[in-house]
């Protein structure tokens, strides 16, 4: 009550209370100190001139009176001209803010993990409703409820630039409004095409320059993109030390005492999705011929997936195959049968998953062109045996294999049998090159003559294959005794010559043949495409009583089937295989496969003999070696990204061909230059992968070629493989360059400042941040300077310092 009285006496504006500190001044003198010093003589002459007048009719205490009305009257005006203030500082408590950054970039398009706490998941959501985004959103209406009861609340979006979207009021203990909708409504969908998280911290606080600021949160995937490459949080994405810009972000928060809390949107396991990655088939397949297509599938839906992938021709569904998929990328063999000549278009699909990143990669489609093409074999035995009929019959029955017979053993009269029958065995070199595959059935090599023998050797030497099927009768030891030297380079296994075959001997105890690694890899050891099925049928095989005797596996061949069991000086190994030059060359030891039969017939067992027979033609029939698969990482690059080349060696024998070759990969760019790469071999147990990396530098379409002739090979360096890939360098959106959040950079952010991080099942305890946001109040200084010589107090004074004078001077009659 005192200060309004006060206030309005001395007719201040700002109030007087016990928040205001008032001290009196003197704001801006009417006169100059020279002037006034002027004024107090005259005044001081003009009273004592009138008051020695006046004091010779007036006794002492009058005159004193009068004196002390007079110089009170005289101060005041000089007090006037001096212009007298108060200096009035006052201090106003303003409600602190909290700002909310939610990152609009397009990476938050991209669909959250399925289990995110902040979304109700419904089958008719559209995409929108599950992407990061949505969870952004939604983690911010959630959190200005219990926010906007102790601050303001400002709302930000953030992407290249930072946008003011909302100001939330506070509420104080006013019951939840509709705020939260209207939140969820103000974020529209990202578009930003760069994010620079750093320098929307920096921008948010120079934006509330001169308020309080309790508390920063950045909602977010983490992943940072700015105009330049890469990601740029990064706390140099996961490492220790933060990056230049990160850095000054973090101190700009610790100079104003701000906390930056980070919710992440998203989890840097990879996104939810199944997908084809890369895709190798044949440019040409023979008709009503098994084509084999190389598939590799990322799988980051769950481990152990099982699913369907249907094989479609010309928009018909023609096989489907049931896979086992393991988490991550796996390598399949897809096969189907083409029925129809000509350029035919092919399309593998897989189901489509919820919440899937895209399900564009559930498919992808190729073109074959469909041939009629015949794989001629030489099929020589030395003597009539049940496996020679039963080889014979599977080869016929087969429709691509045109089998030519010949049993060294028959009389003169004897039709050889097959499909196109012979009247004598071929002698030159170009009789032998008419054939893909010669087969060696327990030959007797004294009816071999040294042209067949050359010109077998140059068969396979060309990229034909040879198969050594070893008997009782004359057996491989007479074999490397009169053909030695070329016939013991050829076989993959080394036997003892001087060691002549049992004829005659009887085998009661029985031994069971188990696949090697590389033999359960191998392609002619597949009856079923799923490789728990291939195991069960192989369980069913029935055992063996004889094998041929052997020393071991030469150490350039591959050892596909052993012996099981306890250590004989027959040895162990019963089929093998190596690559000699462009060719390939299979041994077995066995000669009574005829078993595998029963109980299921012929099925296995032809299946077996035209996988084998079909691996071995391959290098002949189609021109060059196709145990090999090249593939990049992926199919589009940007500028300055790094393009990883892999090569795959499929056939063990292959792998050990090349591990004393260096490989080059050729990288062709759109102008014609070319960049030759060293290819490195991948180090590990069972690893069979070749890798090159090239830094793509301009847009445009490239292609990478891999084509190899052995450094030791025949003189017309014809290549053993020749293989290429395209793939092309463009503009995109670095914001899906990694598609990944980044909760650990995050949460090395908030650590920095004094924050809390939330991510993925933390985010149901996010209503806690607000508990840990201060809420003390900011307090500001007003400042103001308020004149009061004009006030009603000083007119008051005046007033009745002047009547007092009048009155008295006419009481004592001095008027």
């Amino acid at each position: 009550m005192t200060g309004s009285v006060l206030q309005r006496l001395l007719g201040l504006d700002a109030p007087l209370d016990a928040a205001s500190r008032a001290r009196p001044v003197l704001s801006d003198p009417w006169l100059p100190a020279w002037a006034l010093l002027a004024l107090v003589a005259l005044v001081f002459l003009y009273y004592r001139s009138v008051y020695r007048r006046d004091g010779r009719r007036l006794r002492g205490r009058q005159v004193r009176v009068l004196y002390a009305l007079r110089i009170v009257l005289a101060a005041g005006v000089l007090l006037l001209l001096l212009r007298p203030a108060f200096d009035i500082l006052r201090g106003e408590a303003r409600l602190p803010i909290v700002a909310l950054l939610v990152d609009e970039s397009l990476s938050m398009t991209l669909p959250v993990e399925h289990d995110n706490p902040l979304l109700e998941r419904r089958p008719d959501q559209p995409r929108a409703a599950r992407s990061r985004y949505a969870v952004a959103a939604e983690a911010a209406a959630r959190l200005q409820d219990p926010l906007t009861a102790t601050h303001r609340v400002k709302l930000f979006t953030f992407s290249d630039k930072l946008d003011l979207v909302r100001d939330i009021a506070y509420r104080g203990g006013e019951a939840p409004t509709t705020e939260a909708a209207a939140v969820r409504q103000a974020l529209k969908a990202p578009t930003g095409e760069h994010t620079d998280i750093a320098d929307a911290i920096v921008r948010t606080l120079d934006e509330l320059k001169g308020s309080k600021v309790s508390a920063i949160v950045l909602i977010s995937d983490g992943r940072a993109t700015d105009s330049g490459e890469g990601s740029h949080l990064h706390f140099a994405l996961g490492g220790e030390v933060p990056n230049e810009d990160v850095t000054r972000a973090i101190r700009a928060a610790r100079e104003r005492n701000v906390a930056v809390h980070t919710v992440t949107c998203g989890t840097e396991e990879p996104l939810r999705d199944l997908a084809i990655e890369h895709l190798i088939a044949p440019d040409e397949a023979s008709l009503n011929d098994v084509m084999a297509v190389r598939v590799a599938i990322l799988n980051h839906i769950r481990p152990n997936l099982s699913v369907g992938l249907k094989v479609l021709e010309e928009g018909q569904p023609v096989a489907t195959q049931e896979l086992q998929l393991a988490w991550g990328r796996n390598h399949r063999v897809v096969t189907a049968v083409p029925k129809v000549k000509g350029e035919r278009k092919f399309r593998l699909e897989l189901p489509e998953f919820p919440d899937e990143l895209t399900h564009e990669n559930n498919r992808k489609d190729f073109s074959v062109n469909v041939v009629e093409r015949e794989l001629r074999v030489l099929f020589v035995a030395g003597a009539p045996s049940i496996e020679y009929h039963f080889i014979m019959q599977s080869l016929s029955r087969d429709p691509i294999i045109n089998v030519s017979g010949w049993l060294q053993s028959a009389d003169i009269n004897y039709v050889q049998p097959g499909d196109t029958p012979i009247e004598r065995l071929p002698r030159t070199l170009r009789d032998w090159e008419e054939y893909h595959v010669a087969i060696l059935y327990d030959v007797d090599p004294n009816q071999l003559s040294n042209e067949q023998e050359t010109a077998l050797e140059a068969l396979v030497r060309g990229g034909g294959g040879l198969l050594f099927v070893a008997g009782r009768t004359y057996g491989m030891d007479k074999l490397l005794q009169v053909r030695g030297a070329r016939m013991k380079a050829l076989l993959p296994v080394e036997i003892d010559r001087d060691r002549r075959s049992d004829h005659e001997q009887v085998f009661e105890a029985a031994f069971r043949a188990e696949r090697t690694e590389a033999g359960r890899r191998h392609p002619i050891f597949r009856f079923e495409m799923d490789d728990k099925a291939n195991d069960e049928v192989w369980a069913t095989l029935p055992t063996f009583y004889w094998h041929h005797p052997v020393v071991s596996a030469k150490s350039t061949a591959v050892s596909l089937l052993e012996r099981v069991g306890p250590a004989t000086d027959r040895g162990k190994v019963l089929m093998a295989l190596q690559r000699y030059e462009k060719g390939v060359v299979f041994y077995t030891g066995l000669q009574t496969l005829w078993r595998w039969r029963y109980p299921y017939e012929n099925y296995d067992y032809d299946r077996f003999w035209r996988q084998l027979v079909r691996y071995l033609s391959e290098a002949k029939l189609l021109g060059a070696q196709k145990q090999v698969a090249l593939y990049t990482d992926k199919t589009t690059y940007s500028p300055g990204e790094s393009v990883q080349i892999s090569l795959t060696v499929l056939d063990p024998a292959l792998l050990n061909q090349l591990r004393q070759e260096s490989l080059l990969a050729t990288v062709i760019e759109e102008s014609g230059a070319e960049l030759r790469l060293p290819m490195r071999p991948l180090t590990g147990e069972g690893v069979s992968e070749y890798r090159a990396d090239y830094r793509a530098r301009r847009v445009g379409h490239y292609r990478v070629n891999v084509q190899h002739a052995l450094a030791r090979g025949s003189s017309d360096r014809r290549p053993l493989f020749n293989e290429s890939r395209p793939f092309d360098v463009e503009l995109q959106s670095l914001e899906f360059v990694n598609a990944t959040a980044d909760p650990q950079a995050m949460a090395k952010l908030a650590a920095a400042t004094g924050g809390k991080a939330f991510a993925r099942q933390g985010l149901r305890d996010l209503a806690s941040l607000a508990r840990d946001v201060p809420n003390e109040p900011q307090f500001v200084a007003h400042q103001t300077v308020e004149d009061f010589w004009d006030s009603p107090l000083f007119l008051v004074a005046f007033l009745a310092i002047i009547s007092t004078e009048w009155v008295l001077r006419k009481r004592w009659e001095l008027l």
